[in-house]
């Protein structure tokens, strides 16, 4: 009879859209202000749970030390993270390089560059993508 008791409280299977999904790094772009380099700027795509899912992409920014300060989805929506906690401050939407200045709190005009030092408009990296 206890065995029947224990069946019936085990939690049922979480569904599959809730489980984890691959993450895969698309790009990489160090981010700078002058010669002054803030940190880098990865574009993201998490992976659907079934094939021929679409990925959703998303672009990470860190500072210079690879904490993570926020990120910026596909349609430009800002969202900051919040130290020592679990939760996230909705910024605003804004082009690429006003959500980056909100992130590292700078306000002058910021570029990018690839691993190989090649400078990228800031809102050409993002357009790549949209």
């Amino acid at each position: 009879m206890a065995v029947a008791l224990f069946g019936a409280c085990a939690a049922p299977p979480e569904p599959p859209w809730l489980g984890p999904r691959p993450v895969t790094e698309v790009e990489r772009w160090d981010v700078h202000q002058g010669s002054r380099r803030l940190g880098q700027m990865l574009l993201l795509e998490i992976q659907g749970t079934r094939p021929g899912d679409e990925a959703v992409p998303f672009y990470h920014v860190q500072n210079a030390q690879g904490q993570w300060l926020g990120y910026v989805d596909a349609d430009g929506r800002v969202y900051q993270r919040v130290p020592f906690s679990m939760t996230e401050v909705f910024r605003g939407i804004h082009p690429m390089e006003k959500a980056l200045g909100l992130l590292y709190e700078e306000s002058g005009p910021l570029m990018l560059a690839t691993a190989g030092g090649v400078p990228v408009p800031v809102e050409a990296a993002a357009r790549r993508r949209r």
